[in-house]
């Protein structure tokens, strides 16, 4: 299925020139990714908000001008719930949806938005119902709408990370970290998700020193990481992840180093200059996979 959340939901068109852009939203900041051509290099902004994120819309339009983009949500913007695939048609999958959460979330029923995804493994009854406000959404759509930001494509982080590795045909286990939020443990294969959660007890990861690490924290990760391995094997049936990819800021080095000594799959760390900039970045890559889309349709 698509991955936007809200299919189709642009209210508008834009004549003219604009800038093409990877955009993540925060509770409080919005980070863009601009790729690079002939007349700019590669880019990188970050766009604070006190309020709204129309603040951050404007800053954006005053920086770029006319913008299309794509765009990636933090998890305040939305709740994953694991629940057992309705028997209805995919046309009907998204209402029926709407009344298997509505005792899930406090969301009111009328203002609820309900899209969801499947992992790529066969004869699976439950999928993950991806939930938001209607109302929410709607009016971040408006606002960008007002400071000439063309939305084409909404996603989440759990699904953002399934563009790292698009060319690896081997599983990869990839460990997410922001700052002040638990961790996100997902394992991606040539551009699918296979798994996803968030792992509880590591808000402060980034904030750690490399002696807290030693005495016990990478150990207690070490458990979470081999229960994941374990559930991906026995339970999806699937072929063991071939590295563990950590994304996150602070003593990285020190805890791959660390989570290495547990485990007979090496431990990388992705290079970035933070985790919010990656997610700015991923949302970019949005882009060619919508033209592959496209593509395929057309031939």
């Amino acid at each position: 299925m698509d991955k936007s959340l809200l299919n189709k939901l642009a209210f508008w068109k834009k004549a003219g020139q604009h800038v093409d852009v990877g955009l993540y939203l925060t509770e409080t900041a919005l980070h863009v990714y601009q790729a690079s051509d002939e007349a700019h290099p590669e880019s990188h902004y970050s766009f604070s908000y006190t309020k709204q994120p129309a603040e951050a819309f404007a800053a954006l339009q005053a920086a770029l001008g006319p913008t299309r983009a794509q765009l990636v949500l933090n998890p305040s913007f939305y709740q994953l719930l694991l629940v057992d695939k309705p028997a209805v048609d995919s046309e009907e999958m998204n209402q029926a949806l709407i009344w298997a959460v509505k005792d899930m979330v406090t969301t009111a029923v009328a203002d609820i938005h309900v899209d969801y995804f499947e992992a790529p493994t066969q004869n699976s009854t439950k999928l993950t119902a991806v939930v938001a406000a209607k109302s929410q959404l709607s009016q971040l759509i408006q606002d960008a709408n007002l400071h000439q930001l063309e939305i084409v494509g909404i996603s989440i982080e759990e699904l953002a990370a399934s563009n790292l590795f698009v060319d690896d045909a081997q599983p990869k286990m990839v460990l997410c970290h922001l700052p002040e939020h638990e961790l996100l443990l997902t394992v991606v294969r040539q551009g699918k998700l296979f798994m996803q959660r968030r792992v509880r007890g590591f808000s402060g990861l980034d904030k750690v020193t490399q002696q807290e690490l030693g005495y016990g924290m990478a150990d207690n990760l070490s458990l979470e990481i081999q229960r994941s391995m374990d559930f991906f094997e026995s339970q999806l049936r699937q072929s063991p992840v071939a590295s563990i990819e950590l994304v996150m800021g602070g003593p990285a080095q020190a805890l791959a180093q660390l989570l290495s000594a547990n485990f007979n799959q090496t431990v990388n760390v992705v290079a970035t200059t933070s985790t919010d900039q990656l997610f700015a970045q991923l949302a970019y890559s949005e882009f060619a996979r919508a033209n592959e889309v496209s593509e395929e349709v057309a031939a």
